[in-house]
């Protein structure tokens, strides 16, 4: 069984990603607001979770790609948020442009569950993302 990756968040830069991850073959659900991207990704093999608990429960990884330091606490630490979801020893990687502050805030509130958080930074925008930098 490999690793299994969970995506939040298939905006501009989010889609482009999770994209890449499940071209790559990898066992991948994804969560977003909004169906088009969903549906998109389903198309092209990932399975597409109901929430952003439900993801966190299906995944090993989870890639968070959301709008602002409150959607990146809402869908980490909030009511029915990843790090309450994850399995102990799952990474949460914050992908979203975040205050530093708010990188510590998800990451005490995840390892109290023995979920680990790194900030990924994505260079480049948009584009970056789709040229996978």
């Amino acid at each position: 069984m490999g690793i299994r990756i969970g995506f939040v968040g298939l905006g501009n830069i989010g889609l482009p990603i999770a994209q890449r991850i499940v071209e790559a073959g990898l066992d991948t659900v994804v969560f977003d607001r909004r169906e088009e991207p969903c549906q998109e990704l389903k198309e092209a093999g990932a399975r597409v979770a109901s929430s952003c608990a439900e993801v966190a429960r299906d995944a090993d990884v989870i890639g968070v790609c959301v709008r602002d330091d409150a959607e990146v606490r809402e869908v980490t630490i909030g009511p029915d948020g990843v790090a309450d979801n994850a399995h102990a020893g799952a990474v949460i990687a914050l992908y979203s442009t975040i205050l530093p502050s708010t990188v510590r805030e998800v990451a005490h509130a995840a390892s109290a569950h023995g979920v680990g958080v790194v900030d990924a930074s994505v260079s480049g925008g948009a584009a970056g993302a789709q040229r996978g930098k």
